[in-house]
């Protein structure tokens, strides 16, 4: 399948800083957030919210974002939003379907290497044409929910490898 059979690519938008406080419900998300201890794979940390939102659709829980603009793509990050969010201009975000289990999509994200994947030299865009031509094979919803198991325990043990290494 393409992934835009499984899903939707969406752009972020930048809100006003008038429209920006420090405290609120609704997270605003930078590129930068992705860099902060405690995002590094489920966005949590927040420096921003929303002071409204009736002027923006929200990103639902369990979008997949990414730099899409900027030197940031070369860094290839992606993280999962853990509530409805708004992301900046600079952000891309996939939003899985239903018959996809949202963290077998982030393992197949973080499998996509964004670097062979962007059009522009002077601000390089992230090429979504190009991604949706690529073609993942999408097993059925258990053998997914199996598949993030098995792949979540085995994250877990080189935790707790590295803990012992460090």
């Amino acid at each position: 399948m393409h992934l835009n059979q499984i899903g939707i690519f969406q752009g972020g938008k930048t809100p006003s800083n008038n429209e920006l406080c420090l405290q609120g419900r609704i997270p605003y998300f930078k590129v930068s957030d992705m860099n902060v201890p405690g995002n590094e794979m489920f966005m949590i940390v927040v420096s921003n919210y929303l002071k409204e939102t009736s002027k923006y659709r929200l990103f639902p829980t369990n979008s997949i974002i990414y730099p899409k603009n900027g030197g940031a793509v070369f860094t290839n990050k992606k993280r999962i939003l853990t509530v409805p969010s708004l992301i900046d201009l600079n952000s891309g975000a996939f939003i899985p379907s239903k018959e996809i289990n949202y963290l077998y999509a982030y393992f197949l994200f973080l499998n996509l290497d964004l670097n062979k994947f962007y059009k522009g030299s002077a601000v390089p865009t992230v090429d979504h044409d190009a991604i949706n031509e690529l073609i993942f094979g999408l097993p059925p919803i258990a053998e997914q929910n199996r598949i993030v198991a098995t792949i979540t325990e085995l994250f877990s043990i080189l935790d707790k490898i590295s803990l012992n290494l460090v």
